[in-house]
């Protein structure tokens, strides 16, 4: 049991090139939204150095970001933050295939610089075979603990559809802040969560495709589900869960 006189606070864990910019486009319009990104920052070590002050949340705020790179892990920056179930953790993933190709050519649309040099980023077949199991890279488990890891977070959505996926968190979030009845905050969160429309599950911050794309053959892509089994195990329980919570709603 929660005790609800403690304040919830939402945590957004953003996996990059899973419609995170575009889902956090209505998370502004329901929370004062505190980004806590490495490019906000002059440099990594400036990041590394402040964190913050998880004190200071209360269910109208939302702490977002990353937490992908060395020494960044949200375990690792958070300390506190995995075992207090105050925090209300989220996330949203996307389906193992399209998000690696989505990463690869936004990789190389944000960072031209490197792909005369990085023979990972002049090939998209090449880009795939090397790639292993990046969900479970975001989300620091393995496949004794990832069930485990996907329990600590109230909700997970999935880009695929993400007008539904911003519905579906409307749902959760409502029902995880019930369970802190004595937070007035909470209750005007609620509010603004059933009377502000969401904005509209139109994709942004994407990058243009060339026709290595449509080259890829059904045995490329069997190929890669085979090497990231991991991540369609994170996947697959995901989409699970999200039917469920869809015909609990029903």
């Amino acid at each position: 049991m929660k005790d609800s006189k403690r304040e919830p606070a939402f945590v957004y864990h953003h996996i990059p090139k899973c419609g995170g910019t575009s889902f956090l486009a209505s998370l502004y319009r329901w929370f004062a939204v505190i980004p806590d990104y490495e490019d906000e920052f002059a440099s990594f070590d400036a990041f590394l150095t402040c964190p913050v002050r998880l004190k200071s949340l209360h269910a109208g705020t939302l702490l977002t970001g990353h937490w992908n790179q060395r020494g960044s892990a949200i375990g690792c920056r958070y300390p506190d933050l995995l075992s207090n179930e105050r925090f209300l953790l989220f996330s949203v993933v996307r389906e193992p295939y399209d998000l690696v190709k989505s990463l690869f050519y936004y990789t190389r649309k944000m960072r031209p610089d490197l792909v005369k040099s990085d023979l990972d980023l002049q090939s998209l077949k090449r880009f795939l075979i090397r790639s292993r199991n990046y969900l479970a890279g975001q989300f620091g488990c393995n496949e004794e603990n990832y069930r485990q890891i996907l329990d600590r977070y109230f909700f997970i959505g999935t880009t695929e559809n993400l007008d539904e996926t911003i519905r579906d968190f409307v749902v959760a979030a409502t029902e995880a802040l019930s369970h802190f009845p004595d937070s007035r905050m909470a209750v005007r969160t609620v509010l603004r969560l059933k009377s502000i429309q969401p904005a509209c599950g139109t994709r942004i911050n994407t990058a243009e495709r060339d026709c290595q794309e449509a080259s890829l053959t059904a045995a490329d892509e069997a190929a890669f589900k085979e090497r990231n089994e991991l991540d369609y195990r994170i996947y697959d329980t995901i989409c699970a869960r999200q039917r469920k919570l869809l015909e609990g709603a029903g």
